[in-house]
């Protein structure tokens, strides 16, 4: 289920799309959307989320929604709920994907959203794209966290991607192109799933064909 990520981190090819907002112990950061409507060779994306039966998606950071456009038929009869900063992207996003499912949009604050749509869960993914790499742990915890006890259904997953720990561009990353990501080995993801309430069994973890990012997911049995 882990291949329904799509691959994240690519700095090559990375882009600078406008940011979400989610306040943590350091105040409010400013989050770009996640930057996985950047396609690879490898084939994997959003689109393979698509729950096993018909039922609810949350997408945190969704962008314009440029992975479900790859395969939308696949999300057909479902309920997908959309959550950005940028307004202009989701009714972009949800024009996408309006033809083949439900589509709810939330446009705002991370944390204030996730109270929003429990009126609309429990939901059977949901997926935060590169959210934790812009939060420090203690606020990735909490909204794990908080995505596990108010929004995942019993045999759901939350499914996330964090750039990794030894990334080769880092340097070019920072003093270039002025991105800064919080990076992280899987033992530190692994200690940030245990504290957010996950249990150790109920965690997965691997590299996306690139090596530079962990593909994440937590899930509820």
């Amino acid at each position: 289920m882990i291949s329904k990520l799509s691959n994240c981190s690519q700095p090559a090819r990375a882009c600078r799309p406008r940011p979400i907002r989610a306040t943590g112990s350091n105040g409010t950061h400013s989050i770009p959307p996640s930057r996985n409507s950047i396609e690879t060779g490898s084939g994997g994306s959003t689109s393979r989320c698509a729950p096993r039966r018909r039922g609810g998606i949350l997408s945190i950071g969704c962008g314009g929604g440029a992975d479900f456009q790859i395969a939308p038929h696949r999300f057909t009869g479902s309920t997908v709920v959309l959550v950005d900063l940028d307004r202009q992207a989701l009714v972009l996003a949800e024009e996408r994907l309006s033809r083949y499912c439900d589509v709810h949009i939330v446009c705002g604050d991370v944390r204030r959203a996730i109270r929003q749509v429990q009126d609309e869960g429990p939901f059977d993914v949901v997926v935060c794209g590169c959210l934790s790499d812009y939060l420090d742990d203690r606020t990735i915890i909490s909204v794990l966290g908080e995505l596990r006890c108010r929004l995942l259904r019993v045999g759901g997953s939350i499914v996330f991607t964090n750039i990794a720990a030894g990334n080769p561009f880092r340097v070019w990353m920072e003093a270039i192109a002025d991105w800064k990501l919080v990076h992280r080995s899987e033992p530190e993801l692994r200690k940030i799933a245990t504290a957010a309430g996950f249990d150790r069994l109920d965690f997965s973890v691997r590299r996306d064909p690139t090596g530079l990012t962990h593909l994440v997911e937590l899930s509820v049995p």
